[in-house]
């Protein structure tokens, strides 16, 4: 992957990064590794931190640099599954066309990651090897081979 990305600080545990969204204001960002009730299951939530320390999920900045987000939260996970090698991490966007969003940026970056990352698709019937033109529900990836 080889595309432009915020530079991220993390966290001791490696589970929450940030890092500053600069476009037509400045926005402080969060990607955060929440452990699933599955073992070596995490979901990966992007969102933008509010001064209360809370994440808004669902906040629309529309700062002019969403290849930006998506190449920096891919990195995030390209690091959290490099020091969790057993992991998986689930993508969901908030909404559908987050979700969609996520599926294109996949689509744009499947042949690199595909050669280290297993990506699977979640349809109506279940996960499946992700494929390109059919339409999914969520994500999960992990480091190919785990």
């Amino acid at each position: 992957m080889d595309r432009l990305f915020y530079q991220y600080l993390f966290d001791n545990s490696g589970q929450i990064f940030s890092f500053s969204s600069i476009g037509n204001k400045v926005m402080d960002k969060i990607v955060l590794f929440v452990p699933t009730a599955i073992p070596d299951s995490y979901t990966v939530i992007l969102g933008d931190l509010q001064n209360d320390g809370s994440v808004d999920v669902a906040a629309t900045s529309g700062n002019g640099n969403t290849e930006l987000i998506l190449a920096t939260v891919a990195k995030a996970i390209a690091f959290f599954l490099s020091d969790h090698p057993e992991a998986e991490v689930l993508i969901e966007g908030s909404t559908h066309a987050r979700t969609r969003l996520y599926q294109i940026a996949i689509v744009r970056e499947l042949r690199d990651i595909g050669s280290y990352l297993d990506i699977y698709g979640l349809t109506a019937d279940g996960y499946e090897v992700f494929q390109q033109g059919r339409s999914y529900l969520s994500f999960a990836v992990s480091i190919k081979g785990n």
